[in-house]
């Protein structure tokens, strides 16, 4: 049996379709999501941020074997941290369904932190 680059399954094409499936969510969001406030202050209520992707084989020619996808996610205190974390998950657990490789070699997902905003008055010397 030959082994050839063009024959493998890059960890980098993998991240590219989940990284593209949390952009997609992250308009789907803009469009749904409000907060007369945050949109006030920012022009949106919520936003995804996919901050950075990691794929390497050690080698430029090698064809990368792991990828790794960090992402944040801003949104209003009306909505609930575990919501939020649920719809990421779906995204990235649809995007995987839909692809023969990460059907059977499906992503892990570790939420390293979260947090779930406050709302003070305008007025208040918090603010």
């Amino acid at each position: 049996m030959c082994a050839f680059a063009f024959t493998a399954n890059s960890a980098l094409d993998k991240c590219l379709l989940i990284r593209d499936a949390l952009m997609r969510l992250g308009v789907d969001r803009e469009k749904r999501v409000h907060h007369p406030t945050m949109h006030a202050a920012a022009g949106k209520s919520t936003s995804v941020l996919v901050s950075s992707l990691v794929c390497s084989a050690g080698k430029l020619s090698s064809v990368p074997l792991v990828g790794e996808l960090g992402a944040s996610v801003t949104f209003p205190p009306t909505e609930s941290l575990g919501s939020v974390k649920a719809e990421v998950a779906a995204a990235i657990e649809t995007c995987a369904s839909r692809d023969d490789w990460l059907k059977t070699h499906p992503p892990v997902i570790d939420f390293v932190s979260g947090v779930t905003g406050a709302e003070v008055s305008e007025d208040n010397p918090l603010y």
